[in-house]
C-alpha cells in the first residue's frame, strides 16, 4: 500500500481493513475506524512504527538496548530501574531522523502550529487480554517545533520505563522487536472529560453504561487523584435505542487539570476547583444521554464488543472521542455471584483516604468480628462474608451485605434518607426505591435477638454501653499504660520477636471493642436514631422534626465534646493574654510553638504546661483515622493550627458554647414533652418516646467514646509499625 512507506499518516487516511496495523498501532487504527464512521475525533497524524525503527537505526540504539538488557537482573527492581535509566537517557540524547523532521515541518500549516496532545499507539496496546493502558507516557499541550521533537523522544523512551519493563517481564512479553507509533492530535481544550464504559465492567450482564467525568482534561481521572462524578445509564436495544439515567453520584473532585497558560508554555497545571464546581455535576443530563448514545454507536462499530472510551467535551459543547479500546477484563460469574460495592456507607463511617496497611488492620477486624462472627451469632446465613474492599485509596462496602442488614434489622417505616443514602438512586437491585420497599423480616429479627441473649448477652441494648464503659476503665485504659511501658522497653532492647508479640496482644485486647461496637453502632445507635426521627416526624411533621432532632441530641457529654472543651480552654488562655495573642497573630504554627518553648515568660510557661497536659490526655487523636498520618502528640503544630484559628476569632466565649447548647436542648425537650402529652394517650406516648430518645443519646455518646478508644489503638499500631 501507499501508506506502508510513510513516516507521517493523517488519521483521515487510515482504513483499518486496508492499512497494516503493525504500521500505526491499534489505538490509531481504532481512531481511523471511528473517523470512517463519522464519529468526531480531533484532527491529527500518526507517526508510524517505521519512524521509530528509523530513529533506532539513526542513533545506533539497538546495540545499546541489547547490551543493557543482557546486564539486567529481572528479579531486582534496582537493576531494572538502573537499566531503564540507561536506555532512556540514550533515547533522549538521540536525534530525530532528518526525514521525520522534514515530514513534520512540511505539515506545519495544518495542526503543528497549535497546542497538541502526543500519545503512544503501541502494537500490543488495547488488546482485550492485555492491559497496557498507562504503561507508556502521553503528553498534553505541546507547543512549538522543538517541544514536539523533544516529546516524540520522550514517548519513544517511555517503552523503557521501569514500569513498562517490569510489566513485560511479569507477562512474559519479549523486549526485542518492540515497535511504537505515536498519535499527534489537536489538543481538545476540554470543559469536561472522562471515561465511558459501554458495559458495567463489574457486572457485564446488565445493559448498563458507566460514565466517569470531571471538569477540565481527563487526566485528573486517569491519575487516580480525584473521586470523579459517576453516572449510570440503563439502555434498551430497540429500533431506536432508549437510554435512561438511573443514578448520578457527584464526586469530591477537588481539582481539575487544565492546559498551562500561554505565559507558562507547554504542559498542564493542576487547579483547585471552587466549591460551587466541586459540588456540581460535570455533565448535564443531555450530555450524559448523548455520550451514552455515542458510546453504544461505537460499540456497534466494533462488532458489539464492550468498549472503554476516553472522551472530551470542547468549548463548543461538541463531544470528541480521544480513544476507544475493548474493556480489558470481563468477569464470567453470574450476576448473582458478583458482589457490588459502593462508597455510600463508607462516606459516613470510613471516608478517609486509606493505605493498604490501615485497611488490613481495621478492615480485618470489621470483617471477621463485626460481619462474619456477628452474622453467625444472629443466625444470618445468606449474608456474604466479603464486607469491604479497597479501591484507589478508598473503602467500599458490599451492597448485598448492607441490603440484608436493612432487611433483617430496620423496619421499612423508619427507613429514612440516613439509611437510603447508602444506596444508589433508582429501582435497581440495590436502588433506594427497592431498599425502601424491602419487607422487614420480623420473625428473623426476633430470633436474632433471642440468639444474642443466649450467645452474646452483652449485645443487648440495655447492656452494651455499660459493658463498653466498664471494659474501657478496667481493661483498655490500664492496658494502654502497660503497652506504652512495654514498647519503651522493647525499643531499648531491640527485640523484634517481642514487638510482634506486643502487636498480637494489642489486637487481642481490642477484640472486645469490636465485639461491643458491632451492636452499639450499626444496631443500637442507628436503630434508635431512626426510631426517634420517625416518631418526631409522626408527632410534628417532617420539616419540624428535622429541626428538632439535631437539637435534642446536641450538647451531650462525651469524648468529642471533652476534646473540644479542652481545646477551647487552650484558646481562651491565648485570648486572655495579649502577649500570647501577638505571638499567634504574627507567626505560623511551627514558629509559634518554637517561640513559646524558648520563652521564659510566665504566660508562655502556663500555656505550654496546659498544652502538654492536653497532649497527654488527647494526643492520640488526629485529623484523620488513617495510620499513615501523625497524631497530635507527634505533631503538636496540628493543635496549634486549630488554636490559631480559634484564638483569633474575637468575641467568642468558648466556655459558654456547650452550656448554651444544653440549655437549648432542655428547652426544646420540654416543648416536645408538652406537645406529646397533649395528644391522645399522651403520657404513655411521652414515656415511650423519652425512653427511645434516652437510648438514642446513650449510643451517640457510645459512638464518640469508642472513636476515642479507636484513636488510641491506631496510635499504638502506628508506634509499632
Amino acid at each position: 500500500m501507499v501508506l506502508e512507506g510513510k513516516l507521517l499518516i493523517h488519521l483521515n487516511d487510515i482504513d483499518k481493513d486496508k492499512v497494516n496495523v503493525n504500521l500505526i498501532g491499534m489505538k490509531a487504527a481504532n481512531l481511523g475506524n471511528l473517523i470512517k464512521n463519522n464519529i468526531k475525533v480531533p484532527m491529527g497524524y500518526v507517526i508510524s512504527t517505521k519512524a521509530y525503527n528509523l530513529f533506532l537505526k539513526y542513533n545506533n540504539l539497538e546495540p545499546v538496548i541489547q547490551k543493557s538488557l543482557a546486564e539486567m537482573n529481572n528479579k531486582s527492581y534496582e537493576s531494572i530501574k538502573l537499566i531503564s535509566t540507561k536506555i532512556r537517557n540514550a533515547f533522549l540524547e538521540g536525534q530525530l531522523p532528518e526525514e521525520l523532521i522534514f515530514e513534520i515541518q512540511s505539515k506545519s500549516t495544518s495542526i503543528f502550529n497549535q497546542p497538541l496532545a502526543i500519545r503512544s499507539s503501541a502494537l500490543a496496546e488495547d488488546q482485550p487480554k492485555m492491559s497496557f493502558a498507562g504503561q507508556y507516557d502521553s503528553y498534553l499541550n505541546i507547543n512549538g517545533e522543538e517541544d514536539i521533537f523533544h516529546h516524540i523522544k520522550l514517548c519513544y523512551s517511555s517503552l523503557w520505563t521501569t514500569r513498562a519493563i517490569s510489566y513485560r517481564i511479569k507477562n512474559n512479553i519479549p523486549h526485542f522487536n518492540l515497535k511504537v507509533a505515536l498519535i499527534i492530535q489537536k489538543l481538545v481544550s476540554a470543559k469536561s472529560a472522562g471515561i465511558l464504559f459501554t458495559t458495567n465492567p463489574i457486572n457485564p450482564n446488565q445493559s448498563q453504561i458507566i460514565i466517569e467525568s470531571n471538569f477540565g482534561l481527563g487526566e485528573s481521572i486517569a491519575s487516580g487523584k480525584i473521586s470523579p462524578d459517576q453516572f449510570f445509564v440503563k439502555w434498551k436495544k430497540k429500533k431506536k435505542n432508549v437510554f435512561r439515567i438511573i443514578d448520578k453520584r457527584v464526586g469530591n473532585k477537588k481539582i481539575s487539570i487544565q492546559p498551562n497558560s500561554a505565559t507558562k508554555g507547554s504542559g498542564v497545571e493542576v487547579l483547585e476547583l471552587p466549591d460551587n464546581l466541586n459540588e456540581k455535576p460535570s455533565l448535564s443530563d443531555k450530555q450524559i444521554l448523548e455520550l451514552s448514545r455515542i458510546g453504544i454507536e461505537i460499540e456497534d462499530i466494533f462488532d458489539s464488543k464492550p468498549q472503554d472510551i476516553e472522551w472530551a467535551i470542547d468549548k463548543n459543547n461538541d463531544i470528541n472521542i480521544l480513544q476507544t479500546r475493548p474493556i480489558t477484563s470481563k468477569p464470567s460469574s453470574k450476576i448473582s455471584d458478583i458482589p457490588i460495592y459502593s462508597r455510600g456507607y463508607a462516606d459516613d463511617y470510613w471516608n478517609d483516604d486509606t493505605t493498604p496497611l490501615f485497611f488490613d488492620l481495621l478492615g480485618s477486624q470489621i470483617t471477621k468480628v463485626v460481619n462474619v462472627e456477628l452474622n453467625s451469632i444472629m443466625g444470618y446465613k445468606r449474608i456474604d462474608n466479603k464486607l469491604i474492599k479497597l479501591y484507589k485509596g478508598h473503602v467500599y462496602f458490599n451492597l448485598d451485605v448492607l441490603k440484608r442488614k436493612v432487611e433483617y434489622e430496620i423496619p421499612s417505616f423508619i427507613r429514612n434518607d440516613d439509611v437510603l443514602n447508602y444506596f444508589p438512586e433508582g429501582q435497581g437491585l440495590f436502588g433506594k426505591d427497592t431498599i425502601k420497599k424491602l419487607p422487614f423480616r420480623l420473625f428473623k429479627r426476633l430470633i436474632s435477638e433471642l440468639r444474642i441473649r443466649f450467645h452474646d448477652p452483652d449485645g443487648a441494648m440495655s447492656k452494651t454501653a455499660q459493658k463498653y464503659e466498664e471494659w474501657t476503665k478496667k481493661v483498655f485504659e490500664p492496658y494502654c499504660k502497660e503497652f506504652d511501658m512495654e514498647l519503651t522497653n522493647i525499643q531499648d532492647s531491640g527485640n523484634l520477636k517481642s514487638l510482634f508479640k506486643l502487636a498480637e496482644q494489642l489486637d487481642k485486647v481490642m477484640i472486645s471493642h469490636f465485639r461491643l461496637i458491632r451492636y452499639g453502632i450499626p444496631v443500637h445507635n442507628i436503630g434508635m436514631n431512626l426510631m426517634t426521627q420517625y416518631l418526631l416526624t409522626r408527632f410534628f411533621g417532617k420539616e419540624e422534626a428535622q429541626k428538632i432532632f439535631p437539637i435534642l441530641i446536641s450538647g451531650l457529654d462525651h469524648k468529642l465534646t471533652e476534646t473540644n472543651h479542652r481545646i477551647h480552654q487552650l484558646a481562651s488562655i491565648v485570648q486572655s493574654t495579649p502577649y500570647l495573642t501577638s505571638i499567634f497573630k504574627l507567626n505560623n504554627s511551627d514558629q509559634i510553638l518554637k517561640q513559646i518553648q524558648i520563652n521564659d515568660n510566665f504566660n508562655c510557661i502556663q500555656f505550654l504546661e496546659a498544652l502538654n497536659k492536653f497532649l497527654i490526655d488527647f494526643g492520640d487523636r488526629g485529623f484523620t483515622r488513617e495510620i499513615y498520618y501523625p497524631r497530635w502528640k507527634e505533631a503538636p503544630h496540628l493543635v496549634i493550627d486549630i488554636l490559631r484559628s480559634l484564638s483569633l476569632e474575637e468575641g467568642k466565649k468558648f466556655n459558654e458554647i456547650n452550656t448554651k447548647s444544653k440549655i437549648e436542648r432542655l428547652k426544646i425537650q420540654k416543648k416536645v414533652e408538652r406537645r406529646i402529652k397533649k395528644r391522645f394517650l399522651g403520657p404513655i406516648l411521652w414515656k415511650i418516646f423519652s425512653s427511645i430518645l434516652r437510648n438514642s443519646r446513650k449510643y451517640i455518646i457510645f459512638r464518640e467514646n469508642q472513636r476515642f478508644n479507636l484513636d488510641k489503638w491506631i496510635t499504638r499500631n502506628r508506634e509499632l509499625f
